[in-house]
């Protein structure tokens, strides 16, 4: 088991696509209400998002949701350049290879979830990103929400009592008569989980300005254990905090942080 991640989306300047099916415009990708996505449109094996992020930006860590239609096979590699080595017009870095699907048990849903680290000799920080997707034997290729980013991995991780749970949308009662009265509703799965061994330096300078930063209105990725698994797409988290957010001095030495998070993508 790895120490799980906190990833904070940056913010795109622009994305561009490959190809795009009418209705799916490449921008959606950096828009979170549910169900606003990117559709490629079918009839390649390959795909690619370009995404500039303005200037140069710290990247390790990128995380894609709602990959509708995902299949064991397809492929992806991340390209990076920085500002000066220009959009792809120049020398620029490339990963290896990796399976799209960040493990072989899909969610719920049905949409899929990648996940991509920084490999060793990769630029540590880039202005330009390319997503290229590869294998697609002429399927389309959907994606939600891509976030990009440097990742929080603290040095202790979080403590055993972790949550997990739904939160349904729905809601049931009964009438006068004992009749059910039941109300259709989505649901969002959710996760909870305690840092209680934080140090000092990793809250002041990591959680409490993400904290600042994120606060309940927007999003964050949360991967629960980053190590490969065959149910790692289940333990990447994308949604709101909720809650009193901040941190606690519980002993010296060792700061309290707490992060509820509900998930944006619904299960059902």
């Amino acid at each position: 088991m790895a120490n799980a991640i906190l990833l904070e989306p940056k913010a795109m300047a622009s994305i561009t696509a490959s190809a795009t099916a009418a209705g799916y415009d490449a921008a959606n990708i950096a828009l979170d209400p549910s169900g606003v996505v990117w559709n490629s449109g079918a009839g390649s094996s390959t795909r690619s998002l370009t995404i500039d992020m303005g200037a140069n930006t710290a990247i390790d860590c990128i995380v894609l949701t709602g990959l509708a239609g995902a299949q064991a096979g397809w492929t992806w590699t991340i390209d990076l350049a920085t500002a000066a080595q220009g959009a792809f017009s120049g020398s620029f870095w490339t990963s290896s290879s990796a399976d799209l699907l960040a493990g072989s048990v899909m969610p719920e849903s049905g949409l899929g979830r990648a996940f991509w680290q920084a490999e060793e000799g990769a630029p540590s920080a880039a202005r330009y990103v390319r997503i290229n997707f590869a294998g697609l034997g002429g399927a389309a290729v959907q994606v939600s929400r891509v976030a990009i980013g440097a990742k929080i991995q603290l040095d202790r991780n979080f403590q055993y009592g972790a949550a997990h749970g739904v939160r349904p949308m729905g809601s049931a009662d009964f009438s006068t008569r004992g009749a059910l009265l039941a109300r259709a509703g989505v649901r969002l799965r959710g996760l909870g989980i305690s840092f209680l061994h934080a140090h000092r330096d990793e809250v002041e300078e990591k959680i409490n300005p993400l904290f600042e930063r994120v606060g309940n209105n927007r999003p964050i990725a949360i991967i629960r254990d980053p190590a490969p698994h065959e149910q790692r797409q289940n333990r990447i988290y994308f949604g709101v905090l909720t809650g009193n957010l901040g941190t606690i001095n519980r002993r010296p030495g060792g700061w309290q942080a707490d992060f509820n998070l509900v998930d944006l993508e619904p299960v059902a």
